[in-house]
Parts: structure tokens; C-alpha cells; sequence
């Protein structure tokens, strides 16, 4: 009869050789970081406050607004290394939603939509 810590150890041992292959076979997927670190400190403090608070209410709206900055700062890096390298859009924004293939237009900052991809850089830009 096996004793309990032989049977511990040869679970033990199947397990590391488990996560060993796995390992191997599969990496880890790289995903890009779309927020910066201060959004991602502002979200932890935001976590830490009370939800129904007059400061919470305050400290979330610069959450999102800093989220949403990020955010477009990011689309914009993702248009002009698109531009720059001459490659289309669609390829570009591939990776950046599913559902989204492509960017059609971009609105500049009189607020008219523009499709041609001059003016799509010097909205970037």
C-alpha cells in the first residue's frame, strides 16, 4: 500500500511535467498594453473607494477619461504606423477589435468626417 506523501510527490511530479509540455506547445499570446500605467493605478485606486460616494463619482470620470485618451492614443499609433509602413488600415486595425476590421473615417477637428488616407494623416498628426 502506497503511503500518502509517495502519492502526494507522484501527483506533484505529474503535474510539473504537465505544465512543462504545455509549456513548450503552447507560448503565451502577446497583447499589446493599450492603457498606460497611471490609468492602471488610477483604476486600483478607484477599486479601493466606497461606490456611492461623491468622491468615487469624481475619481471615476477621470478614470474614464483617462481610459479614453489612452484608448484613442492608441488608434492613432495603430493609423500612422499603418500609413508609414503603406500598408492598408484593414491590416492594421486586425488586431485591434474583433468586429472592426477597418477604419472608414476619422473625424477632424471641425468635426467633418474624412475617408482619404492624406487626410487621415494629417488628422493623426
Amino acid at each position: 500500500m502506497d503511503h500518502p506523501d509517495n502519492t502526494e510527490n507522484q501527483y506533484n511530479h505529474i503535474k510539473e511535467c504537465i505544465k512543462q509540455a504545455s509549456r513548450k506547445i503552447k507560448t503565451l499570446k502577446f497583447r499589446t498594453q493599450k492603457l498606460t500605467n497611471a490609468s492602471l493605478n488610477l483604476i486600483e485606486e478607484r477599486q479601493k473607494l466606497t461606490r456611492n460616494s461623491v468622491e468615487y463619482r469624481d475619481f471615476d470620470k477621470k478614470v474614464k477619461r483617462n481610459i479614453r485618451k489612452d484608448l484613442r492614443a492608441y488608434n492613432i499609433y495603430l493609423v500612422q504606423s499603418a500609413l508609414d509602413k503603406n500598408r492598408s488600415l484593414k491590416s492594421a486595425m486586425r488586431g485591434r477589435e474583433p468586429g472592426r476590421s477597418t477604419i472608414t473615417c476619422l473625424k477632424d477637428s471641425h468635426g467633418v468626417k474624412q475617408g482619404d488616407r492624406d487626410k487621415l494623416l494629417q488628422i493623426c498628426v
